[in-house]
């Protein structure tokens, strides 16, 4: 092997190396506050800073009931994030529960300080929050 060949590969090696590390260390752990809604359930969700600077966001929910068992006109909870003061709020999916009482969700989220919180709603598409807070997680900050 050449000298030129035997530094790329180094190099290439200490590149991989440091970008595993540094996608390690970019994750936090988040957990959210049940409010009485919540009924016994809990959530929790993974945030992770990717590469192109947006959020992901892994919320899992488990033990929740159906929606339909806090008002029959409720089908899903819709996962928000918003800023911290709450004056952008921006509908980032619905969750599903499951035979199980099971929900999750993966999505993104380009906010850099902002809080998450879970609402019950009559359906995933809708555009503000209604008035029953299931869990909310304290500001996440980058």
């Amino acid at each position: 092997m050449s000298e030129p060949y035997r530094v790329r590969q180094a190099v290439w090696r200490i590149a991989i190396i440091a970008g595993m590390l540094a996608s390690a260390g970019c994750a936090k752990q988040v957990g959210f506050n049940a409010l009485p809604m919540a009924r016994g359930g809990a959530a929790t969700a993974k945030v992770e800073l990717t590469y192109d600077r947006n959020n992901t966001l892994e919320v899992k929910l488990s033990n929740v009931p159906d929606p339909s068992a806090l008002k029959p006109e409720y089908t899903r909870y819709v996962l928000w994030a918003a800023t911290p003061d709450r004056q952008q709020v921006i509908n980032i999916g619905q969750l599903r529960v499951s035979d199980n009482r099971t929900a999750q969700i993966t999505t993104l989220t380009p906010l850099r300080s902002f809080v998450l919180f879970i609402t019950a709603e009559p359906t995933g598409d809708v555009l503000t929050p209604g008035p029953d807070t299931i869990f909310e997680a304290a500001r996440i900050d980058w």
